[in-house]
């Protein structure tokens, strides 16, 4: 289903409208609505804790692969950013659907009652996130249709924070139920800002896609963190590529020729969170010991208010491109 707008008025309709956002003026993805079985950990102490039990129905968009694949269909699940679901996520969609892929994009905030986190991250956190993309994977698995060897999942912004940590390997163990694990991880101008005494992931590849101009969520962090799991996991896939000149949300279809507006939300750019203990963390910046109860308060603490996202088409298609190569190495 096409949005009401037209595809090249999208903009100017939400815009008078009153409703601009990254969401996409609420465009829906598309397929058939499936139900699955989450949790709502604020922070990965929780999380790890093994305190994540499952206690939320949250749903998402199931989309099969066009037709001529024959046998199993690969899969991807699909992370929103803090907008919420919308334009971005049919676009991927659409482009995954034609390469062969079942789709489930999942909608973290509508079940929970929230339409966007853009001015507090906390209403629905990142493992949360992490949660929903396990539980995606797990319904996905149980599908005949699907082979479960080849389940991806692409996370933007607040989603690619969630598709990035969800390869570690302690935390496929406390969400997932019959051993499944991802077989690749994409994550789009991801915060790569929480650091862990000993990363081991499960192995799986993962590619970062950020821009070298990105104030929000800096490529230095992504940098430093992809390095340290190479470090910690010798025989782990793990790359980033930096756009140059491209800043965050570079790749978004409201964005397209918009080169710079103000985020209007708080941006996590100055907060570095790191394990100092096992599942103990402090955020440098403040020197406070951050926990699910207080994370909230921290966030705001070391957050910044002054945040620019804006497109770019030459690295919107040369990102792309790199995603479908990515794909088609690892999981086609």
């Amino acid at each position: 289903m096409s949005h009401p707008c037209g595809r090249a008025l999208l903009y100017a309709c939400c815009l008078a409208a009153g409703l601009f956002s990254l969401g996409g003026c609420a465009s829906k993805v598309g397929g058939e609505r499936v139900m699955l079985d989450s949790a709502d950990p604020v922070f990965v102490d929780e999380l790890l804790a093994n305190t994540a039990t499952p206690n939320r129905r949250i749903f998402g968009w199931l989309r099969q692969p066009e037709p001529g694949s024959s046998g199993p269909a690969p899969a991807l699940v699909i992370l929103h950013t803090s907008f919420g679901q919308g334009v971005h996520d049919r676009q991927y969609a659409d482009l995954f659907t034609s390469l062969g892929f079942a789709v489930l994009a999942v909608d973290s905030f509508q079940p929970r009652g929230v339409s966007t986190t853009t001015q507090e991250q906390t209403l629905v956190t990142e493992f949360s996130m992490v949660a929903d993309a396990y539980a995606a994977l797990a319904y996905l698995s149980a599908q005949p249709g699907i082979d479960k060897s080849r389940i991806g999942v692409i996370g933007f912004s607040k989603g690619g924070i969630a598709a990035l940590y969800a390869s570690l390997e302690s935390v496929r163990n406390a969400l997932t139920r019959k051993g499944e694990s991802f077989a690749a991880h994409i994550a789009y101008y991801p915060w790569c800002g929480l650091r862990f005494l000993t990363p081991r992931t499960t192995g799986a590849p993962i590619l970062i896609q950020t821009g070298g101009a990105d104030e929000v969520t800096p490529p230095y962090l992504c940098t430093e963190l992809l390095q340290q799991f190479r470090t910690v996991n010798p025989m782990q896939q793990a790359d980033i590529i930096v756009h140059e000149g491209a800043r965050h949300g570079f790749d978004h279809p409201v964005l397209e020729n918009i080169a710079w507006s103000p985020t209007g939300g708080v941006t996590p750019a100055s907060c570095l969170i790191r394990e100092v203990r096992p599942n103990e963390y402090i955020e440098e910046s403040t020197g406070r010991f951050v926990h699910s109860k207080n994370l909230k308060s921290i966030i705001w603490g070391c957050s910044g208010s002054i945040g620019v996202v804006g497109g770019n088409k030459e690295a919107g298609a040369q990102a792309l491109k790199e995603t479908v190569f990515f794909l088609q190495r690892n999981l086609l």
